[in-house]
């Protein structure tokens, strides 16, 4: 099928890669002229515009960082709302606020289009193997349809409900992750201090029975040198960047307020990956905020 996908980062790159690898059309476009380049290697199309881009599309595939990005592809007189064929499925796989998928949602409906949130879990190695846990929310219909696409792409598959339940579940999740990855820099640290060997903590604590193992610490282990795909092996690139899980712990914080509901932990995890942005890692992943916490554990 001919499918658009705007938003070709970190995490949108493989994901259209493998869509390319099952045998669609993807047409995909970026601001980044590099990744729209990279792309085209790897057998996909280039839009010249979003216009294009939807006029082309049967399906269309959003990757992009905040609300903001999301709203303005699809809004106002070059978005995907005013051109894209009628009929057309639209799914949104970033991380949003809820009122601003509902919103998007809705009108999409009012021009004869159907959208659903498709946030998803896995990080950049399971977006390059296709081994993404996808979260949807939107008419049950419209899932369905989905699943010829995100089948591509992942291999876990939730409908939660209706439109914003999917970025609420991945609002929640992302939570935990930034918890957790404060945790896990403190116990790493804890246990070099202490005079454990980096590589045997890691064999201990990744162990399924073992009480501290987490996807923070399996998957972005803080030590470079120990695990294989760790973002730390490269000067923590590419990855998770701690601007976005800052940006998605927020987020976190605004559904707590708007419900009326306490938050503790992640209240002491948005202090911590704001003093990672401010000293300059923004774009690191997150497993870099041992670099400022516990430099001496490097």
């Amino acid at each position: 099928m001919n499918i658009g996908f705007i938003g070709l980062g970190n995490m949108g790159a493989p994901m259209a890669a493998n869509l390319v690898k099952s045998g669609n059309k993807v047409y995909g476009f970026d601001l980044n002229q590099d990744f729209l380049d990279n792309h085209k290697k790897i057998g996909g199309y280039a839009a010249s515009s979003i216009e294009n881009l939807a006029e082309l599309s049967e399906v269309i595939i959003l990757s992009l960082p905040a609300g903001k990005h999301v709203a303005a592809v699809c809004g106002g007189e070059h978005g995907i709302f005013k051109h894209a064929t009628k009929g057309t499925l639209i799914i949104d796989c970033s991380t949003i606020d809820v009122p601003t998928s509902k919103e998007l949602a809705a009108e999409a409906r009012r021009n004869d289009l159907s959208m659903i949130d498709a946030p998803v879990s896995g990080g950049v190695t399971g977006a390059k193997s296709a081994t993404l846990t996808f979260m949807v929310g939107g008419e049950k219909k419209d899932y369905e349809t989905a699943m010829l696409f995100l089948k591509c792409m992942g291999t876990n598959f939730i409908y939660v409900g209706q439109n914003g339940a999917g970025v609420g579940a991945k609002i929640a999740n992302n939570m935990m992750l930034g918890v957790a990855a404060v945790a896990t820099a403190e116990a790493v640290s804890l246990a070099i201090k202490v005079g454990v060997d980096p590589k045997k903590f890691y064999d201990i604590a990744s162990t399924s029975t073992s009480t501290g193992s987490c996807w923070a610490l399996n998957n972005c282990y803080p030590i470079p040198g120990i695990t294989e795909n760790s973002p730390a092996n490269n000067d923590y690139n590419p990855g998770f960047s701690s601007a976005l899980l800052l940006k998605d712990l927020k987020l976190a914080r605004d559904s707590a307020t708007t419900s009326k509901h306490s938050l503790l932990m992640n209240d002491v995890a948005i202090g911590l990956y704001e003093s990672m942005v401010n000293n300059g890692l923004a774009g690191k992943d997150f497993s870099a905020l041992i670099t400022v916490l516990y430099p001496e554990a490097l």
